[in-house]
């Protein structure tokens, strides 16, 4: 019976390109791996490698036990984390990954009620883009994730809580250029300025064609909102995000026709409902988000 060991094993000799390196890696002498693949192949009734100048290059039937087996391990992790919460209520861990925006809005809110009143328990968070998110779900690597979702869209295989529905502005210091333009404004009126924003997704139909204008990308807000305070460079985004820069005049909202849709939601995978330290999150984020009044 094929065991994950045998994955890991072809993945690793994928990865290095050799057996020796990967023996090495493994922690197996050569001969020993070399035995293990060989079985493995007499067991599948198939090669998994062909022997080229630059080394070993996996076959199609390789390439397909690597792919399945990283759904496998993905699956492995989920379920001893899901067994490591269940069993331990008070000192267990929770790992949330959330977007930019929600690293701004939503962590200073929810964060310390969630300490508060999370027992002796590790809490990881990390700031990754939309893309980066979705990979971490999926692949069980984290508990939830909090970011710039439709919850409608993953009803089907998560468990999807809405937390903010709203529009965005564009904003600039208050001294920009753009403000001497004569209104009514167009987008292409912005166009001349560089865009700070965290990574954007691209519409498929863009995909293929070059950006038109010059680009800051950072995941961190403040520091985009320090570029924009001293360059000309205009920045997007909820406007609860600028709420306290546009109190202090230090920011104005760019006043033009077309604005986006900003949503927010909270994904988790349907058992993960089930540990005490995940449930508590989404009650407490469900609550912050009455709060902010999204």
């Amino acid at each position: 019976m094929l065991d994950i060991s045998d994955i890991m094993e072809v993945q690793t000799i994928c990865a290095l390109g050799s057996i020796s390196k990967a023996a090495q890696e493994l922690n197996l002498s050569q001969p020993t791996l070399s035995k293990r693949i060989a079985r493995l192949e007499d067991q599948l009734g198939t090669r998994l490698f062909h022997r080229a100048s630059k080394g070993l290059i996996p076959t199609q039937a390789a390439k397909y036990l690597i792919g399945t087996g990283e759904n496998l391990q993905a699956e492995m992790q989920r379920i001893e984390r899901h067994l490591k919460q269940l069993s331990d209520r008070e000192q267990g861990s929770i790992s949330i990954a959330v977007g930019p925006i929600v690293e701004q809005i939503f962590l200073p809110e929810f964060l310390p009620e969630f300490v508060d009143q999370s027992g002796n328990c590790r809490i990881t968070i990390s700031t990754e883009n939309s893309e980066k998110l979705l990979s971490l779900i999926h692949k069980a690597k984290v508990d939830a994730v909090i970011g710039p979702f439709n919850a409608e869209d993953f009803k089907d295989d998560f468990l999807a809580f809405p937390l903010a529905r709203t529009k965005t502005v564009t904003v600039a210091r208050s001294d920009h250029p753009i403000f001497q333009k004569s209104a009514p404004l167009k987008r292409e009126d912005l166009l001349p300025f560089p865009l700070a924003s965290p990574k954007l997704e691209r519409r498929k139909t863009d995909r293929n064609q070059p950006y038109k204008r010059k680009r800051i990308i950072c995941e961190n807000y403040p520091t985009l909102k320090q570029v924009v305070l001293s360059t000309d460079s205009v920045c997007g985004g909820p406007e609860v995000l600028f709420r306290e820069d546009l109190k202090q005049k230090r920011l104005r909202i760019v006043d033009i026709p077309a604005t986006y849709r900003w949503d927010c939601a909270c994904i988790i995978r349907p058992e993960a409902i089930e540990e005490p330290l995940v449930s508590k999150l989404v009650e407490i984020l469900l609550l912050t988000s009455k709060r902010l009044k999204f």
